[in-house]
């Protein structure tokens, strides 16, 4: 304890017997008494350790909320470029997602499904994260749908691995025999491009 500290505010400080140790100290205030232990040493030097969130787990959940969307525009050249964007993007996804029941039910409050959009340089394609792994394991469904007048690609990004336990797609049948989503067996694979955000954590 600062002895020097407890004058200068014009406290009365108790020295214990033992003056090795300053165990405790008696502060003496408006009329009242009040008991302050002393903390040992190491406790007083020593700052406490960092919060441990493990941060794989972390890593993991935001790879399974995250998918890659390919073929939004004709790479070759400048056209559509512009056309393309995180919105529009975000706004399709969302959109299909909203015209779900169960999707209502469960996530009728969330204004928006899709929590993040990263283009590629030339726009050609997208990484899409998802507030929740079933919302993407849901979005793996629209692919092949049509985006802009392009039929999309809808994979997980290179690298991802599936673990046991993961979420599972909404039920997606109003908008198969709607025919948004392209009748015919599922053809989503692994994409061969990595998220840049994936190599960096």
């Amino acid at each position: 304890l600062d002895l020097n500290a407890f004058a200068a505010i014009g406290v009365s400080l108790h020295r214990a017997e033992d003056t090795a140790l300053v165990n405790a100290c008696i502060l003496e205030r408006d009329g009242e008494l009040a008991k302050v232990l002393d903390a040992p040493p190491a406790t007083m030097v020593q700052p406490p350790l960092p919060l441990i969130t493990g941060g794989n787990k972390g890593k993991r959940e935001r790879d399974a909320r995250t998918l890659y969307c390919g073929n939004l525009r004709d790479s070759s050249g400048l056209a559509g470029f512009d056309d393309v964007d995180s919105h529009k993007v975000s706004a399709f996804f969302s959109g299909l997602l909203k015209q779900l029941p169960e999707y209502q039910a469960k996530y009728g409050t969330l204004p928006n499904p899709v929590k993040d959009v990263r283009l590629g340089d030339r726009k050609n394609f997208a990484f899409v994260e998802f507030w929740f792994e079933d919302l993407c394991a849901t979005a793996l469904e629209f692919n092949r749908c049509n985006f802009q007048g392009r039929e999309i690609r809808v994979n997980r990004p290179a690298g991802f691995v599936e673990v046991p336990g993961m979420a599972k797609p909404m039920d997606v049948s109003m908008l198969k025999m709607s025919g948004v989503i392209p009748s015919g067996p599922p053809t989503a694979t692994v994409a061969a491009v990595m998220d840049p955000a994936r190599r960096a954590r």
